[in-house]
């Protein structure tokens, strides 16, 4: 097994839409960059745990809706609201990290891939 299919079998276990995103991210990160690096993994590992955190949230919100009954009988607003508020900015701030959005994509160009090494140190 490669060490792609090692991260992908990570989220073997995640909600089915946070496979599909995850295994996009990776796809996505392999054929940019051909690998995916080691110190990636944690930040993959967080986009993951919040995504499924995320659509948690919005899975209450469909079943609930927006507003809840407390155990008094009053009407509130559902957590699942500020749950996935919280969420989708850690997420956000993910995603930039790793330069996954519009912006980043139009100023940064991926380094070539090349199977030469640095002949800095050679004589």
């Amino acid at each position: 097994m490669t060490k792609i299919d090692d991260i992908k079998k990570r989220y073997e276990k995640k909600d089915p839409r946070v496979r599909e995103y995850m295994n996009i991210l990776v796809d996505s990160l392999v054929e940019q960059y051909g690998t995916v690096h080691e110190e990636w993994i944690i930040t993959l590992d967080l986009i993951s745990t919040n995504f499924e955190v995320y659509y948690k949230g919005y899975d209450d919100i469909i079943a609930n809706g927006i507003y809840v009954y407390d155990k008094n009988g009053y009407k509130q607003r559902n957590s699942a609201i500020t749950l996935q508020q919280n969420t989708q900015a850690y997420l956000y701030k993910l995603i930039n990290s790793m330069g996954w959005n519009i912006m980043s994509k139009s100023k940064i160009k991926a380094p070539e891939k090349s199977d030469e090494t640095d002949s800095l140190f050679e004589d």
